[in-house]
């Protein structure tokens, strides 16, 4: 996905970021995506609060912590923008495939449709 932007991150995901970083919150979304009511740590000393901190970076931690510490956020599974993210990384398509637990073909197709800049599918009556 080189010179491509990526796409958009959904929901709560995009306010991690703006708080923390994209990397971060690809983080969190690869770590927590799908699971609804996950409770932020309010502390990164001990405990979940540490698992986070190993997860995204203390600095990261931190900056979520203050934004959503003791929050329990419904965290999206953000696939398209984590096809992108893993594949900037530079897994290959079955690496990102089976990290995500998807298809090749869809990797391939997230892909294809990322390159467009807007990140999302093109369907009949959308814009190419």
């Amino acid at each position: 996905m080189t010179g491509a932007a990526a796409p958009p991150l959904p929901g709560v995901l995009a306010e991690m970021a703006e708080a923390a970083g994209r990397e971060a919150a690809c983080g969190v979304a690869l770590a927590h995506g799908g699971k609804d009511g996950w409770r932020v740590p309010r502390r990164v000393e001990s405990g979940a609060g540490r698992a986070l901190a190993e997860l995204v970076g203390t600095a990261a931690a931190r900056a979520l912590a203050r934004r959503f510490g003791g929050e329990a956020v419904s965290v999206p599974l953000a696939r398209r923008a984590l096809v992108c993210h893993l594949a900037g990384a530079g897994l290959s398509t079955g690496e990102v495939a089976q990290r995500l637990r998807i298809a090749r073909r869809t990797v391939r197709r997230y892909r294809r449709d990322g390159a467009g800049g807007t990140g999302a599918a093109t369907s009949v009556g959308a814009a190419p």
